[in-house]
């Protein structure tokens, strides 16, 4: 089999891969899976352009979302696209046995090798902090389901829930019914399986949350979570916020006028094999966001053992989600409590036997098998 495989493969990024985030997480784990089957990889992100076009695409994309927002996102995605192809696309094609992998499909452009165009996001979905009206919404989607419908190569995203979301919100401007497939993401799972952190009788309940801070996160809805548990139950409670990003300050300003400052800790950004070690520390993942596609975090929460609470209208696989809840404050206070019972009574052969399952489905191995069947196909 290896001999018809493509000895080299190109991952291509429009962002900065060594910032971190579920792209870039993607990413690692392709890069260390692919390499361990004999692959050479090769990432093009914006680190590896000339530093005085680094940082252009974000100056275009804030300079345009000041005068029209959100096109500026748009424009940022053009401007990759034609960067990367003037850089690249000749390395690329004089590359003997190369495969080309998108990592977003925004940015695609032609290469006469193998190549996959991979639907993490659409942009659609990531605007939550600009004030955009029903119709400008309208022509965004309808612009990016005419770019997904002159993309030429195999498309994938990454959750079957996902996928069902992008035909329901561009279906009405383009078929991309029969173009999209899924390819499930994975991890290396020996960096998570470990045993899951006994919770205590009257031990204090840790609860985590891991993500940029940006207003797709929806972090401020924890911080009023916490609160109304408090109110309703005890203090018996430590809400850890793992992550950076432009909502920072902001949250930290409420937790102090809440005066919740000793029941939310903000740990800063982590690498992420510091989020690894960070894990199994804690008993419950909370997941508020707007929008996730697949969610490494929720992933790698359940491989580690945690009990997780997310946003009912996530798209992530359900395997990964103990509970889905409406954004209501009093219902998840009352099934975080549940769940500390819960913790207190779980049958650990049982939980094995559920992140086993985990561990066989979303594993980087049979990621790359799935990948490697599209650029050979």
């Amino acid at each position: 089999m290896m001999n018809s495989s493509p000895k080299t493969i190109y991952i291509i990024y429009s962002g900065f891969f060594l910032r971190g985030s579920g792209v870039s997480q993607h990413i690692r784990q392709l890069q260390k899976a692919l390499q361990r089957i004999g692959f050479r990889v090769v990432i093009l992100s914006l680190e590896k352009l000339p530093f005085c076009l680094r940082y252009l695409p974000h100056i275009i994309q804030k300079i345009v979302n000041s005068v029209y927002s959100p096109w500026g996102y748009y424009y940022r995605f053009r401007f990759c696209r034609l960067i990367y192809r003037w850089l690249f696309a000749r390395e690329i094609q004089a590359t003997q046995m190369s495969s080309v992998i998108f990592e977003d499909i925004f940015i695609t452009f032609p290469v006469k090798v193998n190549a996959l165009a991979i639907i993490h996001a659409l942009q659609s979905d990531n605007i939550q902090h600009h004030i955009v009206s029903k119709k400008r919404m309208e022509r965004i989607k309808k612009l990016e389901a005419r770019i997904i419908d002159r993309v030429n190569i195999p498309i994938v995203t990454v959750s079957e829930r996902y996928k069902q979301s992008i035909i329901r919100d561009l279906s009405p401007f383009a078929d991309v019914i029969s173009k999209i497939g899924v390819i499930h993401l994975g991890v290396d799972i020996n960096d998570y399986i470990r045993d899951r952190k006994k919770l205590e009788n009257d031990g204090l309940l840790k609860l985590v949350f891991v993500g940029n801070l940006e207003a797709r996160k929806n972090v401020v809805f924890l911080i009023d979570v916490i609160k109304t548990f408090m109110n309703r139950f005890d203090d018996k409670i430590h809400l850890h916020i793992i992550g950076s990003g432009p909502n920072k300050k902001s949250l930290e300003l409420k937790v102090r006028a809440e005066e919740l400052i000793p029941y939310i800790t903000f740990e800063g950004r982590k690498t992420h094999n510091q989020v690894a070690d960070m894990l199994g520390n804690y008993h419950i993942l909370l997941l508020p966001s707007l929008k996730e596609s697949f969610s490494y975090t929720l992933l790698e929460a359940k491989l580690s053992g945690l009990k997780t609470i997310v946003n009912e209208c996530l798209d992530v696989p359900d395997e990964f989600c103990d509970i889905r809840l409406d954004l209501d404050v009093q219902k998840w206070a009352h099934h975080i409590d549940l769940l500390r019972t819960q913790l207190r009574s779980t049958n650990s052969d049982s939980e094995s036997y559920i992140i086993q399952g985990l561990a066989m489905k979303y594993n980087s191995d049979r990621m790359v098998r799935d990948i490697l069947h599209y650029l050979q196909s």
